[in-house]
């Protein structure tokens, strides 16, 4: 009966961490280095209804419903397709960086202080709204030692 027992006061404790995510996420509190430190919490995307503030996994980031939608039959209307109904979370934290993604506009972009993994290293951004990779734009970007 022990074995079972902590497996159902562990079922338990990941579902109320859950329940406390999503609440974060819905309130419009949840910041990045959460999302992306309990990102394993979250449901992956699938079609189907969605609301505003709603958290999905979707190839490896962790994403925001920036628009409620039902992409049920909808091609394309997954997160990183669908740049007005998702934005990814980025991170502050470099242990948390994720890979650079391509932002497509003021709902996406990088923040100053936000960081990414970009052609095998870290970089922190050096200014808000930042869309530009490490490349594209050297000056909005700093290596992470």
């Amino acid at each position: 009966m022990g074995a079972l027992y902590e497996f159902h006061a562990l079922t338990a404790a990941v579902r109320g961490a859950r329940m406390d995510m999503e609440a974060l996420a819905l309130a419009g509190e949840l910041k990045g280095n959460r999302a992306v430190a309990c990102e394993g919490l979250f449901p992956l995307w699938e079609p189907g209804a969605v609301s505003l503030g709603e958290v999905r996994r979707w190839e490896g980031q962790v994403w925001r419903c920036c628009q409620a939608h039902d992409s049920a039959g909808q091609a394309g209307w997954e997160p990183g397709a669908a740049p007005a109904l998702w934005a990814p979370y980025h991170a502050t934290d470099p242990a948390f960086a994720k890979d650079f993604f391509q932002p497509t506009g003021a709902q996406d972009a990088y923040q100053k202080g936000e960081v990414c993994r970009f052609e095998g290293r870290v970089w922190r951004s050096l200014l808000d709204g930042n869309g530009y990779s490490p490349t594209d734009y050297p000056a909005g970007w700093e290596v992470v030692a």
